[in-house]
């Protein structure tokens, strides 16, 4: 089949910007096997190991207090993006953790939304 239009833009809560981090257990579930079996395929799956001038813009949104993706890669992974000339930003919502836009009037929720709206209406 052919490939569709490439995305004019990405949304992305909480990334797994390394997915050689992310539990053995869901990487087995996900990808059929985990990051010590087969180390090559979760580096190159991984979005940090993507970064390249021409990514579509995007936004990146994050708890602060995260306990599963770890801020300081997603910001790492913001600023490199950054580095290569890909737009967007990133938001950082204070003291949340991981699914903070749970439930869907929570604070974080609220906060991200809005967020959400103005970049995506900026892509136009």
């Amino acid at each position: 089949p052919t490939p569709g239009p490439p995305p004019v833009g990405v949304v992305a809560y909480y990334p797994p910007v390394d997915l050689t981090l992310v539990d053995p257990d869901l990487q087995s579930t996900l990808f059929g096997g985990t990051a010590e079996q087969a180390p090559g395929l979760l580096r190159l799956l991984s979005p940090a190991e993507q970064v390249r001038p021409g990514l579509p813009p995007t936004l990146l949104l994050l708890g602060s207090a995260d306990h599963y993706v770890l801020p300081d890669r997603v910001a790492a992974y913001d600023r490199e993006l950054r580095s290569a000339g890909v737009d967007g930003r990133l938001v950082t919502v204070p003291y949340a953790d991981h699914v903070f836009d749970r439930p869907f009037g929570s604070p974080g929720a609220q906060l991200t939304r809005e967020a959400v709206i103005r970049f995506l209406t900026g892509l136009n």
